[in-house]
């Protein structure tokens, strides 16, 4: 038996972790399959690397393929332009190439675009490719929330919405990351949703504090370090109102960027009450040298956003095994209903504050190092073991 999984817009290190969790399951859901795993050169790189470390037996049942994504910098699922489209018909026709040779049971896609979706349901649809095919959009799905608007008509007609709700081949699913998100569908459009079937989002901790771990006790009188994980764009300006607003009180804290700033924003403006702030992505080292020295993750995006999409910051907090200090979310929420506590759930900024005043005048030392203890027992939801069961389900639904 041979499997297909191809990454189509993701350079480099972006999204490695969570393809190399998700390559894992696919290996631990067909144990009697050869994998293919596509993708930019340089992506294939760091997503070997990442699975080499999690599991060298599963490393030695992928082929690595090289093929031609779109342009880092061409913001392809934004608008459906000609250029989008013949951009996302290169790398689909290496990938039609590589099913005719090979004769796959299962095509996987870790992640589509606007004209990348079209591309694949009209190639469905003209029975030029017809084996079982999985989706999984990320944040794109969000678009689902917001208005098009209907000039450009073209644009309107070929926007995510339409093209999702284009008739549907036969074999092809999409996959929703989180029971979250799939309620947050069924609510909008019960017609798409049942298209969908659920996976939680795979995850693999070696980068983080690794399952079974022993966790040291918070020593009196150390520091509390506040921490945004990830790219700072989604909410950082809530997180540096948090710092200004706490900082001067002279308490024994710090605010820290565990990331990188992608905004329009000089960085320079931030660095008085944010430590680590700067535009350049960080190695993988010291991303873990600073998740490994934060207290608490604190999580300030729009809330909205995360009804259609997994929030992977917050699984990245769960690796690290750091409580989180979160404005309320559905994605969040529903994984802290299935976890125990493993930090604050709050309304609003000001109410993260008061949470934040209250923890750095009566550090809460019992309750702290039993949410660590909760993380690492809940995350194992998120192990690429515990949800291969899952996704051979999902595939024998598909038709494999």
């Amino acid at each position: 038996m041979k499997i297909v999984v191809c990454e189509p817009q993701c350079w480099g290190f972006e999204h490695a972790l969570f393809n190399a969790a998700l390559l894992n399951t696919v290996l631990l859901a067909y144990p009697e399959a050869r994998v293919y795993y596509l993708g930019e050169a340089g992506h294939l790189e760091w997503v070997r690397a990442y699975l080499g470390r999690a599991s060298e037996e599963c490393l030695g049942r992928v082929e690595w393929r090289a093929i031609d994504i779109p342009a880092a910098d061409y913001l392809h699922w934004g608008r459906f332009t000609r250029y989008g489209y013949r951009q996302e018909q290169v790398w689909f026709n290496q990938v039609r190439d590589l099913l005719r040779r090979e004769s796959p049971r299962l095509l996987v896609l870790a992640s589509i675009t606007n004209p990348g979706l079209f591309v694949v349901k009209r190639s469905m649809l003209l029975g030029l490719v017809s084996l079982p095919t999985l989706i999984i959009p990320h944040s794109i799905l969000a678009l689902l929330l917001t208005k098009h608007p209907l000039k450009p008509l073209l644009d309107w007609m070929l926007s995510f919405r339409q093209v999702l709700a284009f008739p549907q081949p036969r074999h092809l699913r999409y996959i929703a990351l989180g029971g979250s998100i799939y309620s947050h569908l069924l609510s909008a459009s019960p017609k798409l949703a049942s298209r969908f079937n659920v996976l939680d989002p795979p995850y693999l901790w070696d980068s983080g504090v690794p399952p079974g771990s022993h966790l040291e006790p918070r020593q009196p009188g150390e520091r509390v370090r506040f921490g945004y994980m990830g790219v700072g764009y989604k909410g950082f300006e809530g997180f540096t109102r948090l710092a200004g607003a706490i900082q001067p009180r002279g308490l024994n804290s710090e605010f820290l960027l565990v990331g990188f700033l992608n905004t329009p924003v000089d960085s320079s403006l931030y660095r008085g009450v944010v430590q680590g702030v700067s535009d350049t992505p960080l190695t993988p080292e010291e991303y873990g040298r600073r998740a490994v020295s934060l207290t608490y993750a604190v999580w300030t995006a729009r809330p909205e956003h995360y009804r259609l999409a997994a929030s992977v910051s917050f699984i990245d907090a769960l690796s690290f095994a750091k409580p989180g200090i979160y404005l309320r979310n559905p994605f969040i929420e529903h994984y802290a209903q299935k976890m125990g506590d493993i930090g604050y759930l709050c309304d609003s900024l000001d109410e993260m504050q008061a949470v934040m005043l209250e923890i750095l005048h009566d550090f809460p030392g019992q309750r702290y190092q039993a949410q660590r203890q909760n993380i690492l027992h809940g995350r194992r939801i998120f192990e690429p073991e515990t949800l291969a069961p899952r996704l051979r389900e999902i595939g024998r639904e598909c038709g494999v």
